[in-house]
């Protein structure tokens, strides 16, 4: 990162590609496959993974969420308003403790 903001590197803004990122820092391709076979065998649709393969897009129902990730989703009113949340937290599965590190989206 030094060399990226030294003007006299050849480095010096040589930004990395979405894709050079995931290379280099990214989970690997296998891990992206064995997920997205993972998710798509629990009912989820996969809509994309992100260049750097650091996310991964997808959707389901909340029975989905709950029985895939054992977690409860419920409906709250809030100000009159209707809004869905987990009320426990997730369970990563354990195949996948340290690489998956969180699910986001399940609330309004």
């Amino acid at each position: 990162m030094a060399e990226q903001q030294d003007p006299t590197s050849p480095n010096y803004h040589k930004w990395l590609t979405p894709e050079e990122y995931g290379s280099q820092f990214g989970l690997s391709q296998n891990d992206v496959s064995k997920i997205t076979k993972w998710l798509e065998s629990k009912g989820f649709t996969v809509i994309s993974v992100a260049g750097g393969r650091n996310s991964i897009v997808f959707s389901g129902t909340a029975r989905q969420i709950e029985t895939a990730f054992q977690a409860e989703i419920h409906r709250y009113k809030i100000g009159g308003e209707e809004h869905f949340a987990n009320s426990s937290p997730l369970k990563i599965p354990a195949a996948w403790s340290g690489v998956i590190i969180g699910v986001r989206g399940l609330n309004s």
